[in-house]
């Protein structure tokens, strides 16, 4: 008879600890989740904003400006062509630089 009351604390203790742990770890993560929303779009601006300065912008110039990785630059430029605010310009490798849509139609 003890050893089923004590395994039947240990079961409802070990799920306890599980739904206690889960529900802590999602209510943190919005926050967090927010604030790195609201990071990559005030970037994704100032991306914009510098090609709208200097007409042109390279995933090296992004890398340097927020100190990234290249995979993070390429996903902001990535963002913004996607959100069909620049075009980019080249195929691939170090001649590849992005400009504004608009720039980009009235050579055509």
């Amino acid at each position: 008879m003890n050893y089923i009351v004590l395994a039947l604390v240990g079961v409802v203790g070990v799920w306890l600890g599980l739904y206690l742990a889960r529900k802590r770890s999602t209510s943190g993560t919005v926050g967090i989740n927010e604030e790195r929303s609201a990071q990559k779009e005030e970037r994704k601006e100032a991306i914009f904003a510098h090609i709208q300065k200097q007409s042109r912008v390279t995933n090296d110039e992004v890398q340097k400006m927020f100190d990234v990785s290249d995979a993070t630059a390429t996903r902001y430029l990535q963002e913004l062509e996607e959100e069909k605010r620049v075009v980019q310009v080249g195929a691939e490798g170090q001649s590849v630089y992005y400009q504004l849509a608009r720039t980009a139609q009235s050579y055509d």
